[in-house]
């Protein structure tokens, strides 16, 4: 009987052989194999999900008889969650459904238009006005150092109003291969499969 499916097979296997009973007679032993799928497997193997969004699988392990399953996962791309819910428990199979669920993230920042930058050259303007009109007298030197310390610090000031555009929180576009594991304290007994993620990203949000 197979409870699961997949390559790697646990056999349980009793031979065949002549066998003399203690009065004298002969007669021949029982035998049977009884062939159980793999320890740990899940239903699908290849999700497909876009960001964001969730995806799910039914995911079984071959229990032993224990009742203090616990599932994880690992390797999942950042901005990626998975949950375990479960769907039932028998001695011989207890049976979850993993969801994995992906974030669009958002980004802190944008990068600066000619709109956004209009104001940082309407006060550049004054600045280098001062500068010219330093450059013609005595203490030309130090309204000069003046002029360039307010015009850096008016650059630092426009660069971190638009920021860099980084992205947070984001799940990445990409196929990943994630490690489902199944582990019972009380047995000792533990398994894993790997289930390949692929996520379909839409962008982050601003």
């Amino acid at each position: 009987m197979n409870y699961l499916t997949g390559n790697n097979k646990e056999e349980y296997t009793n031979t065949t052989s002549m066998v003399t009973s203690a009065n004298g007679g002969v007669g021949l032993s029982a035998s049977a194999t009884v062939t159980v799928g793999e320890q740990m497997d899940c239903d699908n193997k290849d999700l497909e999900v876009s960001a964001p969004g969730t995806v799910s699988t039914p995911c079984s392990f071959l229990n032993h008889g224990a009742t203090d399953t616990m599932f994880s996962a690992s390797r999942l791309p950042p901005g990626t969650q998975a949950s375990f819910t479960l769907l039932s428990q028998s001695p011989i199979v207890t049976k979850v459904n993993m969801i994995i669920t992906t974030s669009l993230g958002t980004s802190s920042a944008h990068s600066p238009g000619i709109g956004t930058m209009l104001p940082f050259y309407a006060a550049l303007f004054p600045i280098l006005g001062l500068v010219g009109l330093g450059l013609g007298k005595r203490k030309s030197r130090t309204r000069l150092r003046l002029a360039m310390m307010l015009a850096g610090l008016a650059l630092l000031l426009a660069f971190v109003g638009c920021g860099g555009g980084s992205f947070q929180n984001a799940t990445p576009a990409g196929t990943f291969p994630i490690t489902v594991t199944a582990t019972s304290a009380s047995t000792g007994q533990s398994a894993s499969t790997v289930v390949n993620l692929t996520v379909i990203s839409q962008g982050p949000q601003h």
